[in-house]
C-alpha cells in the first residue's frame, strides 16, 4: 500500500517485509476548513519475532496506524488482537493521540475468507477511527484511506 500511495505502482512480487520498509511523501491534508501541506513518513515493519526490537522503537512516536489484514487470509485477521496487545505493551497508547484505521486489503481476491461485516464490526468494537476495504493491487480506496488516516491523526494533534 505504501508503494501504491507514494509511488503510484504495485509490486507484483508481493514479498513479505524484511525488517523495515519505508516510504515518504509530501501531500495536502484537510484540517477543518483549511488544507495543509504535510510531510508523511511511512514505516512498514516485519511481523516476525526477529524484528520485535525494531518495531518497539517506533510505537511511542506514532501518530497514525493502519492495522492491515488480508481478506483472503483468516489468520491475518485473527492476529489483529496480538498486534494491538504488542502495541499497548510497548507504549503506543500512553497518549490518546493515535489515530487507528482498520484496513481490509486484497478485496480483489477471488477467495474472500473475512467478510466486510466481520471487519467493520471489529473496527467498531475497538473504536477505531475508520474501516476501509482496499486493493493495493488496483488502487481501490487506497488514497481515500490514507487521506482519512492523515486527517484523523492531524485532528488529534
Amino acid at each position: 500500500m505504501i508503494k501504491r500511495y507514494c509511488e503510484r505502482r504495485f509490486d507484483k512480487r508481493n514479498a513479505p517485509t524484511i525488517g523495515l520498509d519505508y516510504g515518504s511523501i509530501r501531500t495536502n491534508v484537510r484540517n477543518g476548513n483549511e488544507s495543509m501541506s504535510v510531510h508523511i513518513n511511512f514505516y512498514d515493519f516485519s511481523g516476525t519475532k526477529d524484528y520485535l526490537d525494531v518495531r518497539n522503537e517506533f510505537y511511542l512516536d506514532v501518530s497514525g496506524v493502519l492495522l492491515v489484514y488480508d481478506v483472503g487470509n483468516q489468520r491475518s485477521f485473527d492476529t489483529l488482537d496480538m498486534w494491538l496487545k504488542e502495541a499497548k505493551l510497548n507504549g503506543m497508547f500512553k497518549t490518546p493521540n493515535v489515530s487507528i484505521i482498520l484496513c481490509a486489503n486484497k478485496i480483489d481476491t477471488l477467495q474472500r475468507l473475512v467478510s466486510q461485516k466481520t471487519g467493520a464490526e471489529y473496527a467498531k468494537r475497538n473504536k477505531f477511527d475508520a474501516y476501509f476495504e482496499v486493493s493495493a493491487m488496483d488502487g481501490t480506496n487506497v488514497d481515500a484511506m490514507f487521506q482519512s488516516l492523515f486527517e484523523s491523526a492531524l485532528a488529534l494533534k
